[in-house]
């Protein structure tokens, strides 16, 4: 007989870990209550949902209402006990099939995945893509905008014009007195 066979097991791992629906998120405090539908639609105390960094390192994620999670309760009869996380059911699929990747995908669309086989790491958030291996950087929208001082150590290309202060480079001017003169500054 394994351990999994005895009657007085299994009802003690029942009432140790259960499988629920979050009714209500406390996002202030880190807790949501949890609603059993296997045990009368009975709903839980705050739980403390669990998070991998706390002190320095500092992780957040709270479950969405309607999420089925992981719930385990600490033997003292005390419903305390917390949310060890997320589970797809249903028709909730995960975002990736790849064991090689690990993403995150928003409600508003914004992926962030990263791909160890490849070495790449990938953002979109809406027309902004970017792309990072250990060779390049690849940022692609209608418009990046860079504050503060840039250096670039290396060749800046630009399949485009560039402009600075207002000044085109490709398209300024110079004005000089006569030939051979002094030219002005661009315009």
């Amino acid at each position: 007989m394994s351990l999994f066979e005895n009657d007085d097991v299994k009802e003690i791992l029942n009432s140790l870990i259960k499988i629920g629906e979050v009714s209500s998120v406390d996002c202030a405090k880190g807790t949501a209550r949890v609603v059993f539908d296997d045990d009368d639609n009975l709903v839980s105390n705050d739980l403390q949902v669990l998070q991998k960094n706390t002190i320095q390192n500092k992780d957040y994620y709270m479950p969405d209402v309607g999420e089925d999670v992981v719930c385990i309760f600490l033997p003292s009869g005390t419903e305390e006990g917390f949310i060890l996380g997320s589970v797809y059911a249903g028709d909730i699929t995960p975002p990736e099939s790849s064991a090689n990747k690990r993403t995150v995908k928003f409600a508003d669309d914004t992926v962030i995945s990263y791909d160890r086989a490849a070495h790449q790491l990938s953002i979109s958030i809406g027309a902004t893509n970017i792309t990072a291996n250990g060779s390049s950087v690849v940022i692609e929208n209608p418009t990046i905008e860079l504050k503060g001082n840039v250096n670039v150590s290396g060749t800046l290309t630009a399949s485009g014009d560039v402009v600075g202060a207002g000044i085109s480079l490709q398209n300024h001017t110079h004005t000089s007195a006569a030939p051979g003169d002094p030219t002005s500054p661009p315009q």
